[in-house]
């Protein structure tokens, strides 16, 4: 595998750099852009946006959400005081600011 570095210091400069690279035959999936600025008027910070992370990271939350639920039902039958109460409700808005980050 051959990877090549290059530093550019605007955006129009690696937007060159990127239609370069196509020219040449190279597809999408082979061309990273890292930028420590936000880039979206460009039309290479669309590249590689097709990311199923956020799927994973979702059903993760969600399933760890109702393992938690099911852990602590036996409490909250037993003896329903307020914090059985307050924990689902700590639990309900962890899991809402999770789903936020898409």
């Amino acid at each position: 595998m051959t990877a090549v570095y290059a530093l550019y210091t605007t955006g129009d400069a690696a937007q060159r750099a990127v239609n370069s690279l196509r020219a040449a035959g190279y597809a999408d999936r082979d061309i990273t852009i890292i930028s420590a600025a936000p880039m979206e008027d460009y039309e290479f910070s669309h590249i590689g946006r097709e990311s199923y992370v956020w799927y994973f990271a979702t059903g993760g939350a969600i399933l760890g959400f109702l393992v938690a639920t099911w852990l602590t039902m036996p409490e909250t039958v037993s003896s329903p005081e307020p914090i059985s109460v307050f924990s689902h409700g700590r639990l309900l808005s962890a899991m809402s600011s999770f789903t936020r980050l898409k």
